[in-house]
Parts: C-alpha cells; structure tokens; sequence
C-alpha cells in the first residue's frame, strides 16, 4: 500500500490533515515555539510519499515512508521566504528538526476525532489532532462547478404556493483558456 494509505489501525494517515497541539523535547520540557497558540498552529499533511507543513512561514516538506508503526522522515526542502514575524521562521526550524529521521507513531480515537502521537527520533513528542480532508468525509475528489444565478426572481411552479417567485439558476461551463461556452439552454 501506498505510505499514505497506511493506518494505525482503522484510520488512514493521509486521509485526516494532523495540527500540533502540543510538543515537548525528550525531557518533557515543552517546546514553547511549536505549542498550539491562537492563530499559531501547524498542520501536516500526508499525501502520496510527500509530508507537507504548513502553518509556519514558509512551505515545507518532505518524503516519508511508513513501516508498522514507523514513520521516517528524509530531509526537508523548503522556500526561502522571510516572514515579519520571526516565531513563523522558528516553527519552520523546529518541526523540520523534530520530525527528521525515524519516528515512532500511533493514531488513537475514532475516524471523527482522532489523535496522532508521534514520538520522534530525538525523544520528543508531538500530539496532533486530526481533521479529515474532503476526499475522506465525501468520498472522493472535489469538483469545481460554476453557477450562474438571475438577478431577478421569475415565476415558478410550486405545488403548495401560488405565484410562487424563484431565482433561476444555470451551471456554466469554461474551456481550459478560461473562456465561457455556450449555455445548454440557450
């Protein structure tokens, strides 16, 4: 299986997107810089062979492989973007240092609310909450759909209503330059 379908038990690792909560090194000392604090938060992501961070200042990633209850990280790459706000730089610094090399990890709770523990190759530990992506709660891809609604409201049938009055509405369709094509009602 694909290391992104890989599970701890019944929920899969690539379908859920993972915010920090809380870390802490190997001494248990919390690292302050990767706490889960008002706007600041981090968020992994799982998809295909390639770990995803996002959250801090620039966009950071890396491959990972799972096996058992093994997640080992290779090296990150990142943008080179500076932030305002030097403590978005510092998250950036702190879970590529974290999260680099092999990590122990185990998904707890149910597919609505479930944790991620992760124990990484330096002793610390990082717990994360996990969201599931549109894909795992739909079943499928997204689909973008353009809808063209009426400025004025137009007689319509309505079994119960009288003179009943509705916007009418129409899916449009675009070539790939962006470009309208004709209505099918038209």
């Amino acid at each position: 299986a694909p290391a992104a379908t890989a599970s701890n038990g019944s929920i899969d690792l690539g379908g859920y997107r993972w915010t920090v909560e809380t870390a802490t090194d190997k001494t248990g000392k919390p690292i302050a810089v990767l706490q889960r604090e008002g706007k600041y938060a981090l968020t992994l992501s799982f998809v295909k062979d390639r770990l995803g961070v996002s959250g801090g200042c620039n966009h950071v990633g890396a491959q990972y492989a799972i096996k058992g209850a093994q997640l080992e990280v290779k090296e990150f790459q990142t943008t080179l973007m500076a932030c305002q706000d030097p403590r978005l730089m510092q998250m950036d610094a702190a879970i590529s240092q974290q999260l680099q090399g092999r990590n122990t990890f185990a998904i707890e709770g149910d597919a609505s609310q479930p944790r991620l523990r992760l124990t990484t190759a330096a002793g610390g530990s990082l717990n994360l909450s996990g969201e599931a992506t549109a894909e795992t709660r739909y079943g499928g891809a997204g689909a973008t759909v353009f809808l063209e609604v009426d400025a004025q409201r137009r007689a319509c049938p309505h079994p119960l209503i009288r003179d009943h009055q509705c916007l009418w509405v129409r899916e449009r369709s675009y070539d790939a330059n962006g470009v309208a094509l004709k209505p099918s009602d038209e």
